[in-house]
């Protein structure tokens, strides 16, 4: 896939100012992976695919980001724009 991102990413929005604490984190994670088998639907395809598959939780004004790696299911890491935007690009390598 020439130039293509190839790794599933999932992305959920934070409204406003909400604090973004473990808690809030751990809430994405069971709705995403627990409630809606969300996780599943995007872990086994890149499973089969030998890649790695993402959640990307991101503040509405895109000034923070968070990322979880739902292949090793763990994370969080928390980033901003342009930390967000050189992990973006080191994907397409």
């Amino acid at each position: 896939m020439g130039g293509q991102c190839q790794w599933p990413i999932e992305l959920s929005r934070v409204d406003g100012h909400v604090p973004v604490r473990q808690r809030y984190l751990d809430a994405v994670i069971a709705r995403f992976c627990r409630r809606d088998g969300q996780g599943d639907a995007v872990v086994q395809p890149a499973a089969t695919l030998d890649v790695k598959a993402w959640i990307v939780l991101f503040r509405w004004d895109l000034t923070e980001f968070w990322i979880y790696n739902l292949t090793a299911r763990r994370g969080w890491w928390n980033i901003n724009a342009e930390t967000y935007e050189r992990w973006l690009r080191s994907l397409h390598r």
